[in-house]
């Protein structure tokens, strides 16, 4: 089997444990005797889930239908599309028309506020494969998302009603579609083939999971437990479907900003990573257990870590100090505050210690001598000898 396939096992979840799965609901409107139930088309990549959408919504027999309407985060290539339609005809629930609120999820759809949006409160799945070669992987890795998604809203994929198509069904290599589902279907759910783009198997696979639905909201009805339960509502105005589109997109908006307002960062990108040196013995033999009280002083990131020891123990407090600028840039005057203040300098050097013992002027700042001033004193003396003996001879002379 594909690396990843999915294994039945109702209670699956974190190492073992026990999950629980909440039902979920479709609305039923007493002031209009209507039950609105939810339908999501989800698959990977180019699998073809807004063709769906788009075929669909031209060739449903509906009674009456909204346009066409496309949402999602600005950032996002792909985009969610939406109607929904009340089927014409005979209401397939006595006593109550049904209307089906009908959304595309592609597989370019990254942005995980948007897919827990479009997922919230699905009543049925339509799951598109893609035939095509090399999609094995990811038509499984899609299936996974789903299941991750879904059970993120408390919701087990294995319950709900569910359909799978097989799509690209027409590309001269596409494998059987025995063989595209043998690692996507382990609960047995109806399989469709479709060439989406032609329009055909759209339809066929629409009816499928219309029919699934609104079976297991007759069981509700009838008094039997089923994975859908009714909300009933008594509302004297139906929603219109641009107040729907407007709700989704403020409720998009409105999670994107308490993201960030409460920090959760779980999308951020994940930079360089630094090792400290970090060797207080005080420290050995315990682990960071609580980070509390960050706040800049200056270039400085000062924070408190409350460490524990892993044998069990009293916990103590490391401050940690973060210069906050690079390496070749010089530091500024670190504040002294009454929470941080710089430790005292111990054996410290009176002033005069660091004076040298004897103190040279640069050789520019020298006073030079003047040129040649060994010469004149040797021209002195010479000229003091020479007069001297000028002078006995002048005498003998005169003497004589």
């Amino acid at each position: 089997m594909t690396s990843g396939a999915i294994t039945p096992n109702r209670q699956r979840g974190t190492a073992g444990t026990l999950r629980l799965y909440c039902q979920v609901m479709a609305l039923i409107n007493f002031a209009h005797r209507e039950i609105t139930a939810k339908v999501v088309y989800f698959g990977a990549p180019g699998a073809g889930t807004n063709t769906n959408l788009q075929v669909l919504h031209e060739t449903v027999r509906a009674g009456e239908r909204s346009r066409l309407h496309e949402f999602g985060p600005g950032e996002e290539a792909e985009r969610t599309r939406y109607f929904d339609y009340v089927p014409e005809g005979t209401a397939p629930i006595t006593g109550f028309s049904t209307r089906f609120r009908v959304y595309s999820m592609p597989g370019g759809l990254l942005h995980p506020i948007h897919r827990e949006e479009v997922l919230k409160g699905t009543d049925a799945i339509v799951f598109i494969a893609d035939a095509r070669p090399g999609k094995d992987q990811v038509n499984v890795d899609a299936l996974l998302e789903l299941e991750r998604a879904l059970a993120e809203q408390g919701i087990e994929m294995a319950s709900l009603p569910m359909v799978l198509q097989v799509n690209h069904t027409d590309d001269p290599n596409a494998a059987p579609s025995e063989k595209v589902v043998y690692d996507l279907n382990p609960y047995g759910f109806p399989v469709t083939e479709a060439v989406a783009k032609d329009a055909i198997g759209v339809g066929q696979t629409h009816k499928k999971i219309v029919g699934v639905t609104v079976s297991r909201i007759r069981d509700n009805l009838s008094g039997s437990e089923t994975s859908i339960t009714l909300t009933a509502v008594h509302r004297a105005t139906r929603d219109r479907d641009e107040d729907i589109i407007q709700r989704h997109i403020e409720a998009i908006a409105h999670a994107e900003h308490q993201t960030q307002a409460t920090g959760d960062f779980d999308t951020l990108h994940r930079g360089d990573e630094y090792e400290l040196p970090f060797q207080p013995r005080e420290f050995l033999g315990m682990r960071p257990a609580e980070v509390r009280g960050v706040h800049m002083e200056g270039d400085r990131i000062v924070m408190d870590v409350v460490m524990e020891r892993i044998s069990g123990g009293q916990p103590k407090l490391l401050p940690l100090v973060l210069i906050n600028r690079p390496t070749d840039v010089a530091p500024l005057p670190a504040p002294v505050t009454s929470s941080h203040t710089p430790a005292p300098v111990l054996n410290a050097s009176p002033a005069t210690a660091s004076l040298p013992d004897k103190i040279e002027l640069p050789s520019q700042m020298r006073q030079e001598e003047p040129e040649g001033s060994d010469i004149s004193i040797w021209v002195g003396i010479a000229g003091l000898v020479g007069g001297l003996l000028a002078g006995l001879l002048l005498g003998f002379l005169f003497w004589y």
